[in-house]
């Protein structure tokens, strides 16, 4: 993943991209996901002009070369767990 700046990243697979809306107090990230295409997925809205998409929150530590977080799909609120390292 490539964070570009507080408001996008990409990453790999599927032409995947994340767009923050929120960021609270530098270190609390608030956005969504996209990808291009999914296996057996289509939400009702799209985002970013594809149907497979979903909520994101990061959580970083101090000095930003970690982070936790959760993603959903279709931001239906089923959390499941996304951490990364720089």
């Amino acid at each position: 993943m490539t964070i570009i700046d507080e408001t996008k990243a990409s990453y790999g697979y599927a032409g995947g991209r994340l767009f923050f809306d929120t960021v609270n107090d530098k270190r609390k990230w608030e956005g969504y996901w996209v990808e291009d295409y999914g296996p057996n997925m289509s939400c009702k809205q799209k985002k970013d002009g594809s149907d497979v998409w979903g909520r994101v929150v990061f959580r970083f530590n101090d000095t930003y070369n970690h982070f936790e977080g959760d993603w959903d799909t279709c931001g239906e609120g089923n959390k499941f767990p996304w951490t990364g390292y720089r």
